[in-house]
């Protein structure tokens, strides 16, 4: 299993606020600081990628499965 990409390093916490409080614009801030491939921990979900451009979404919906095994634990 490969590491995942880069993303903030702050408590879980507090990227539930940002999550909560103000999804958009938390959003934004990480895409512009760990670029379109990105993890966030959001509690009681642990982490996720976001994928912020539209060719990797693409990518992720039209690959082959056995490769973007989506929701695996």
């Amino acid at each position: 299993m490969s590491a995942l990409p880069p993303g903030p390093r702050l408590p879980r916490l507090v990227q539930d606020v940002g999550w909560i409080a103000r999804p958009l614009p938390w959003l934004e801030r990480c895409r512009a600081r760990y670029g379109d491939v990105f993890t966030v921990n959001i509690a009681q979900e642990g982490a996720w990628v976001m994928l912020a451009h539209p060719d990797h979404v693409k990518q992720v919906f039209t690959g082959d499965p056995d490769a973007t095994r989506t929701g695996a634990r």
